[in-house]
This record gives structure tokens, sequence and C-alpha cells, in this order.
């Protein structure tokens, strides 16, 4: 699949079977389910921020559109996928593989792989990285299970947004820091001699605090340019982009030539394939701009910017799994009917009274984006 299409027109088999590869074609924004496809769409379609934002953007055969209810059904049959094996990497450079229920949130595998800095979860990016070609996919930390996310042949980390203003001293921040530094540095490189230098000098520094005292002044010192740490810069071979994507109006800022384009709404950006090798970039109040596959596999973090929610979610913490009215015994710890767990004491049928069980209590809570109703604690 085109990985920067924007509407799928489906066939039923199609829609039945769509993968975890399908979130890393998060600028869809439109998806026709196909002829006579009636049933709760796959949790896959949940892994999409766009159709997150408005189910109705999801259509069903006869044209009826999706609801917040229907999108809670779908997160909720994550738990009936296989397993996730996660390979994880840690700021320190160890990696990891780990098998985690399906349903697991993804805040939960933070809080269960970096304790020390789940309380961040809010300044933090998820990143999975093909092995293949380095393609990366940012994730917020939040209740959206792992199973929908969960490819082959992937590695996972955690990275920082931008800098907080505060942070509490440990060794993982630190390495963080650091590795932030390096990253941002790799931008200027042969380009701007003086912030590649500064931000080079950062990545040091960073590594010989020692106390909080330490970071307090480090951070301090950095203030200075504290705003630019929410601010990301991509540059192609026609032109480049700066983008303020913690800014309420998510500012955009684009360079071609001789012209300039500031002040932009990075919600707008979009993406559409004209040709085989000609794409256009689109965002409200620019001139259309062309580039082939190359730039557009560059500008690919820039896009996944555009549809990534704008704010944490308040309390992953309350993620809700199926809850299973028969007891049983299983490997792993959160309940859930997976391939490789094997439980075959809850038939699949039942699948939906489950889900419709705890839909009470799911459609309480508050997701991405919602103000009400107020979740009691």
């Amino acid at each position: 699949m085109d990985p920067f299409v924007t509407s799928l027109h489906m066939t039923r088999d199609d829609a039945n079977e769509v993968t975890p590869k399908l979130s890393q074609n998060f600028m869809i924004e439109d998806v026709d389910l196909g002829s006579d496809f009636m049933h709760i769409p796959s949790s896959m379609f949940a892994a999409l921020p766009l159709i997150r934002q408005d189910p109705s953007r999801l259509r069903f055969s006869d044209g009826r559109p999706a609801t917040e209810d229907i999108l809670h059904k779908m997160v909720l049959l994550a738990n009936f996928l296989p397993d996730a094996r996660i390979t994880f990497k840690f700021p320190n450079g160890k990696i990891i593989e780990s098998v985690f229920p399906a349903g697991t949130s993804t805040y939960t595998i933070l809080t269960k792989l970096l304790p020390e800095i789940s309380t961040a979860h809010s300044i933090l990016f998820f990143v999975r990285t093909q092995k293949r070609d380095g393609t990366r996919l940012l994730i917020r930390p939040s209740s959206y299970p792992i199973g929908i996310y969960d490819m082959p042949n992937c590695i996972w980390h955690v990275e920082f947004a931008y800098i907080p203003d505060y942070l509490k001293f440990n060794e993982t921040y630190k390495l963080m820091l650091s590795q932030w530094f390096n990253a941002r540095k790799e931008v200027y490189v042969g380009r701007k001699p003086a912030n590649e230098t500064m931000l080079d000098t950062y990545s040091q520094e960073i590594l010989e605090v020692e106390n909080q005292n330490d970071l307090n002044t480090f951070i301090e010192k950095i203030g200075f340019k504290q705003n630019c740490s929410k601010v990301r810069k991509y540059v192609t071979s026609e032109f480049s982009i700066k983008v303020d994507w913690c800014n309420s109006q998510k500012e955009v800022t684009v360079k071609k030539g001789s012209k300039k384009y500031a002040g932009l709404n990075l919600s707008t950006a979009r993406i559409n394939r004209v040709e085989k090798d000609k794409l256009i970039f689109s965002m409200k109040g620019m001139d259309d701009i062309e580039m082939n596959d190359s730039d557009a596999k560059l500008l690919n973090e820039f896009f996944n910017l555009a549809v990534i929610e704008k704010k944490a979610e308040e309390h992953p913490e309350k993620s809700l799994l199926v809850l299973f009215p028969e007891p049983f015994q299983t490997e792993t710890s959160i309940p859930q009917v997976t391939v490789t767990s094997k439980i075959n004491k809850l038939r699949i049928e039942n699948a939906k009274t489950v889900i419709d069980q705890q839909h009470s209590e799911l459609k309480n809570r508050p997701l991405f984006g919602w103000t009400e109703p107020e979740l009691e604690e």
C-alpha cells in the first residue's frame, strides 16, 4: 500500500484481513469498508489517528458512519489479537524482547519497561522503527493497545517529544537527553556548523550531570533555547520545513527558493500521489509543492506530527480490557484470548456479549480530545 494514501475503498475481505502495517499509513482520513460489511470493524483501524479523532470517517457498506461507540468496541477487540512480541531498545543501548498481551496499553508497557520515567508520558513518544528501511512511527504512550501497532522486524524505543522546563534527575533522562541532542544535530550537519557544534556540546555536557542541582542548572542554561526544542526541522532537496508542533496552532514555516510561507497550520498538511514518482504536498495557505518519493520519505515524520494527538491522554492508566465471565489459567498477566496463550474457556462467539457488558464502563471515560464526562477517581 502507498505509504501516503489518504483514503481506502475496501472489499469485505480486505476489511477483514487488515494487519498492523496499516498503522504506518497514518494519513488515512477516509475509509469505505466495502460491500456487505456490517459487523464491528477490525481493531487495526483504531491505529489511524484521524479515524480516532472522527470515527464517522469510517463508513459501512450502507453508508452508515462509525460512531464513538463502535470505536470503543474496536479497541476492545484488540484483546483477541495474538500476543505482541516487542523488541525494545533501552536508552543505555540494551535490547530485549518481551511478549505482551495484545490488549496491553502502550502506557502500561512504558510503566513495565521504564517505570522511572512513566510519569513523564505526556512529553514522550513511543517510536517504532522498521529495521528494513528505518521508517519511523511516532505514537503517544496511551490507553490504546499495543496489538494494533505490533509489526514484525521492528525495534521500539522512547524519546523526548521536547525538553520540558523541569525533569527529575535520573540516569535514564540523561541518556535520553544526550540522544535527543544528537538526533537534532543531524539536521544541521554540513548546513549550520554553529548549531551542530552547540548541540554536540549539549549532548556531551548532559552526561556529566551528577545530581538534581546539576540538572536544574543545565536546563536553565539551555533555557533560551527551550522553545526551540519544540521545533522540528525537515530539509528536502527542494524545500525546508520548520514546525512548532507543540504550539496550540501547530505553526509551520515552509521555505522554497525565494518563497517563504509562515504561520501555516500543521493539521492541514496532506500529501497525494498523482503519478508513480510524483506527489503533491499541500497545506492551507501555501502553494502546492511537487516532490518525489525520496523527499516524501524525508518528510514522513513531519506528516506523522501533522496527525498525532495534540495533547497527551490525561488518564492512560485507566485503560480497560475485556473481563471474562469464566475463570481460566493463562501464562500472561492480563486476561485475553490469543493464539499464543491458548485460552480455550471462552468461545470467540461470546466476544460481542463480553464487549457489550464492558461498554457501559468504557463509554464513561475520556479518550483523546474528550472533555466530558469527567473521569471518576
